[in-house]
């Protein structure tokens, strides 16, 4: 078991350090594997979803995995044909099974899929739907207020593709449709069922805008009818690729510039679309965000790609970026395993920490690659445990503190430590080895008011984590 020791110290009291899950997994075969969508599960494990090469029927099928709350495979199943399928996104029902949408049957000739199973991944019905005599694809699906399903994509021939919007009963029958016909390329990527009964999607156009591709805000009645759309951008390329509803009724929204040199790119709206501020994250390099969630201090986690000098393996990684309400950082990490990693899906755990899904590749082009899932704590750390280390007992005092402050542990095994501590960006400012004695005198010295986190080491394992308080 994997295991990270989690403490939250802010009183001058003892505090005994108590239990964090966060882990590294991987899930395929010999072939392609890849990770689009996860979602914590009712019981605290994890569903995962996408798509394969190593498994199934044809040569590429849906690919659906359950685990526990560690990241042990409890099951998993392929969904497809003979031809390439594309599985894109995954939410658990309120009947404990799972709705699973994204195409069957190709690339030219497509159609939007959804496919509803029970508890244990087996199929209970499987829907294809059409809007046009070219290719559908299915992008999203949300389980809707009547207990039906909406899901959003796009159809039409490459390049000339246009939204498109499937309601159905909780049987999968359709109950209405929609093609948001356009002048230029749009398509849909995330929707999300508003409070009025409508839905509000998120994609990609370029017949409308600011020039080139803009990031695309639709919303409509609860028919599918538009009532409005917004788009955000510049005169370069900006992708929507994200939305959730914020806890003001606005939304958040993430993409990216579509560009070598490009950066994750966050909106906040107001209800009607109006944007309240904007951020860009990122350096020199080709960097991506494809999910964003609200968290439940108010901020928002993001999830991407990092490329080039930040990421420790020095190519691509799967990153991180946890931000407050205004979109400042509060913390950035990202997460390599080998040649190329990459996240998909983020969301919030119970247990206050996140959940990432992606893929990893040690090879160009993903010829042999793998579903990746990586578990952190709320300060975006992930730690092996030893089950020999005791148990420790840690005592901060004072805490906060304005010159200096002890931290004392207790460790029957008398082992030597390291501690690291970082500020609220998660950017590593102090460090002090060999500790070998039960107590550790941190000055003020030139730190500044405010949060900071340390991290307890023993070898290269994280044993403990904290917060202190500069006031």
């Amino acid at each position: 078991m994997k295991t990270q020791l989690f403490t939250t110290i802010i009183l001058s009291t003892a505090l005994t350090v108590s239990g964090q899950t966060t882990f590294q997994k991987t899930y395929g075969g010999a072939d392609g594997d890849f990770g689009l969508s996860v979602q914590q599960t009712t019981d605290g494990g994890y569903i995962l979803f996408g798509q394969t090469w190593s498994f199934g029927s044809g040569s590429q099928d849906m690919y659906l995995v359950k685990t526990d709350y560690q990241g042990n495979e409890q099951w998993s199943q392929t969904f497809g044909g003979t031809k390439l399928e594309f599985g894109i996104s995954a939410q658990q029902t309120t009947d404990g099974g799972y709705i699973l949408c994204g195409a069957y049957s190709g690339l030219s000739n497509d159609s939007l899929a959804l496919i509803k199973t029970d508890q244990s991944g087996n199929e209970v019905w499987n829907k294809r739907y059409s809007g046009t005599v070219d290719r559908d694809v299915g992008q999203f699906v949300q389980q809707t207020s009547d207990s039906g399903f909406i899901a959003v994509g796009f159809t039409g021939p490459a390049f000339n593709e246009h939204i498109y919007m499937v309601k159905t009963d909780f049987n999968g029958n359709e109950q209405w449709s929609k093609v948001h016909n356009s002048s230029g390329r749009e398509f849909a990527v995330g929707v999300v069922q508003t409070s009025d009964g409508g839905y509000a999607m998120i994609g990609e156009t370029n017949g409308k805008g600011f020039g080139g591709k803009d990031m695309f805000l639709v919303k409509t009645n609860a028919t599918g009818d538009t009532t409005w759309t917004k788009t955000y951008g510049t005169p370069s390329d900006e992708i929507g690729r994200s939305l959730y509803i914020t806890s003001d009724n606005g939304f958040i929204l993430l993409g990216y510039e579509d560009s070598t040199v490009g950066k994750l790119y966050l909106v906040k709206t107001d209800s009607l679309g109006n944007e309240q501020w904007s951020n860009y994250y990122g350096s020199t390099g080709s960097d991506m965000g494809h999910s964003v969630k609200q968290t439940s201090d108010g901020g928002f986690i993001l999830a991407g790609r990092k490329d080039g000098t930040f990421g420790s393996s020095g190519t691509v990684d799967m990153y991180c970026i946890k931000t407050d309400s205004t979109g400042a950082i509060e913390w950035e990490y990202t997460f390599p395993r080998g040649l190329l990693s990459e996240a998909y899906s983020v969301q919030q755990t119970t247990d206050g920490g996140y959940i990432l899904l992606g893929y990893t590749t040690d090879t160009v082009g993903g010829v042999d690659s793998d579903m990746y899932l990586v578990k952190i704590d709320p300060w975006g750390t992930v730690s092996i445990f030893d089950n020999d280390l005791p148990t420790l007992n840690i005592f901060a005092y004072p805490n906060p503190f304005t010159e200096y402050t002890t931290i004392e542990l207790n460790d029957s095994k008398n082992r030597e430590f390291s501690m690291t501590l970082l500020n609220s960006q998660g950017q590593i400012i102090r460090t002090i080895k060999n500790i070998t004695v039960g107590q550790i005198i941190l000055k003020r010295d030139d730190l500044t008011s405010g949060l900071y986190i340390f991290q307890l080491t023993t070898g290269r394992q994280v044993v403990a984590v904290g917060k202190l308080i500069i006031e």
